[in-house]
């Protein structure tokens, strides 16, 4: 793992300064450090976009211009406007799938984040575009364009950091009725339900669900079925600032990965056998996901100069991207052309003598993630300003590769198996057949200290930070793994065990592997108002 090193300057006209809490924080923890004691200079062109100027260089847009976006569309793809971000959809819609990058940096190095919540997938890093919250439910997205939080959850950072903040329930009690319809079979019903202030208990809720459907670019070959669910509960304590939030998010995909042809394919086949084709191949060529997350938020005022913040989540993850595979149901898996001494009946009509059976066996991975992030904040005066925080992040990452009958056509269950979702195929060494089966654990331990001071009559804002992450995994690989190759094979029969662990091109199974990194990273950032209307800064940062 390297680390990471980002300098910036910039010299900025504003249109107007305002005193009042940074906007594009990410943690409770981070939005109450910045708020009152910070003047930030914003520039506002375009309504819903603002820049800010404080000792680092952020962007953001906020819901005046998410709300005039695309019904459904992701929140990356309207971000794509923001200076230094690239995003490109996969399709028009937004549920597809699609690559970030900023500047320059591809989405695996770059942080994403959700009311301060870890989005990145704990095993390679990478975004999930086609998974993110409704825009109709937020409020602002911010992009820190090389340098994170002190507090930040990340291990992935090196290219910056994408946040987006959930609105909170209305006041007032209201009922919100949309339908989007349009091409290509596209259909989004949503329905938001706020329930007001709950008499003088403080509380307030919302509710929301939204169902979009549409097809693949050509007639019906494969297409999108997303089903999205989210509530908040919210309740102030006082009138200080203080609350505790807890909000829900579960995000259920069954969508068809889009077909791939070169040109000179396309031209030569047509567009109907291109279509059908399509057809035929979209019932296997399946890219499922179950996701969802419980994120609590919350603020106390311990004294006038003592605050803390706590803000633990779950995340829960099944998802794979499928595919097939043609085999004799004799010696059904080969390594680097070992008998595997593994049979199977790939059809299940009882029998293990057939041959070219086609099976379904996706890639899948199931991921349970625990995290907790805090800030004990303490306001040494009117002009200064100290936090001490403590970040928390583990995933237990289950990567399986269970395959499942092929019946009509169709697989028996997108999931394969996996947990109960449809059937295993049975293997005749008394396990099931499977193309990987292994088991990591990521964790985050990082302690994090910020000083921020006013100074020179608010002319000049000082900001110096220290962050210590320990990262750590623990790797385990239940199956044989060839050197230099991709197909394990994953076998309890003992006779073909002995021969693959006499052999050296072979790596055997193994638990309780693990690997460390950690290290002392500088935040510094220094801000520098000559005048009313410009702002100049200065900001270093360092990440792993």
């Amino acid at each position: 793992m390297s680390q990471n090193k980002f300098f910036s300057g910039v010299a900025l006209s504003a249109l107007s300064l305002v005193a009042g809490g940074n906007a594009f924080a990410q943690s409770t923890g981070s939005q109450v450090f910045e708020e009152e004691l910070v003047v930030v200079g914003q520039r506002q062109a375009i309504d819903g976009v603002v820049r800010q100027t404080a000792p680092k260089a952020v962007v953001g847009i906020n819901s005046d211009l998410i709300d005039t976006q695309s019904p459904g569309q992701t929140i990356l793809q309207s971000i794509n406007l923001l200076p230094g971000v690239n995003f490109t959809n996969n399709d028009a819609y937004g549920s597809a799938g699609g690559n970030l990058s900023v500047r320059g940096l591809d989405g695996a190095r770059v942080s994403l984040t959700f009311d301060g919540t870890q989005l990145n997938d704990s095993g390679n890093y990478a975004i999930y575009s086609n998974q993110q919250l409704d825009p109709e439910l937020i409020e602002r997205a911010s992009v820190n364009l090389g340098a994170t939080d002190t507090d930040s959850p990340t291990a992935s950072a090196t290219g910056g950091t994408v946040n987006y903040v959930t609105r909170k329930p209305t006041d007032e009690a209201q009922l919100i009725l949309q339908n989007s319809v349009g091409s290509h079979n596209f259909i989004r019903p949503m329905i938001i339900v706020d329930t007001g202030l709950i008499g003088d208990t403080g509380i307030k809720a919302f509710g929301s669900f939204s169902k979009t459907e549409y097809s693949h670019f050509l007639g019906n070959a494969g297409g999108v079925d997303k089903k999205q669910y989210n509530a908040r509960l919210y309740k102030d304590l006082g009138d200080n600032g203080d609350f505790v939030s807890v909000a829900l998010n579960y995000n259920e995909n069954r969508n068809q990965f889009i077909r791939n042809f070169s040109i000179d394919t396309f031209n030569a086949t047509g567009l109907d056998t291109y279509t059908g084709n399509s057809v035929a191949a979209a019932r296997t060529s399946l890219n499922p996901s179950n996701t969802g997350n419980i994120r609590g938020q919350s603020r106390f005022t311990i004294n006038e100069k003592l605050t803390l913040t706590i803000d633990p989540t779950f995340q829960y993850v099944l998802a794979n991207g499928g595919s097939t595979r043609t085999a004799n149901e004799t010696n059904t898996n080969l390594v680097s052309g070992l008998n595997s001494g593994l049979n199977a009946d790939l059809n299940g009509d009882g029998d293990i003598v057939d041959t070219n059976i086609t099976y379904f066996r996706p890639n899948t991975t199931n991921t349970r993630r625990y995290s907790v992030t805090s800030s004990l904040i303490y306001d040494v005066n009117d002009d200064q300003r100290i936090r001490f925080s403590w970040t928390y992040d583990t995933a237990d990452h289950r990567q399986t590769g269970d395959a499942t009958y092929i019946r009509n056509g169709v697989p028996e269950d997108v999931f394969a198996g996996k947990d109960g979702w449809g059937s295993r195929i049975p293997t005749s060494d008394g396990s099931h057949l499977r193309r990987r089966d292994r088991f990591s654990v990521a964790s985050l331990n990082q302690f994090s200290a910020e000083y921020r001071g006013n100074f020179m009559e608010d002319m000049l804002t000082l900001v110096v930070g220290l962050r210590a992450p320990t990262l750590t995994r623990e790797l385990n690989n239940y199956c044989y793994q060839p050197v230099g190759g991709f197909d394990p094979l994953c076998t309890n029969d003992p006779t073909a065990r002995a021969t693959l662990d006499a052999n050296a091109n072979v790596v055997a199974p193994f638990t309780g592997e693990e690997v460390e990194y950690s290290d002392v990273l500088p935040n510094l950032g220094l801000t520098y108002r000559p005048m009313d209307n410009v702002q100049l800064f200065v900001a270093y940062a360092e990440n792993l």
